[in-house]
């Protein structure tokens, strides 16, 4: 799925990229969301 790319990474590997849990990515608005992906190059 090309839109959830980030379900992908390891915990470790989203940890290194978000800078957060994905527990904590998933409880942002997902407009913040969106903005981080773009920014990781995920999008």
């Amino acid at each position: 799925d090309y839109k959830r790319r980030e379900t992908y990474l390891s915990d470790s590997e989203f940890q290194t990229v978000f800078g957060v849990t994905k527990e904590e990515f998933y409880q942002q608005p997902r407009w913040k969301q969106e903005l981080q992906k773009r920014k990781a190059d995920l999008f």
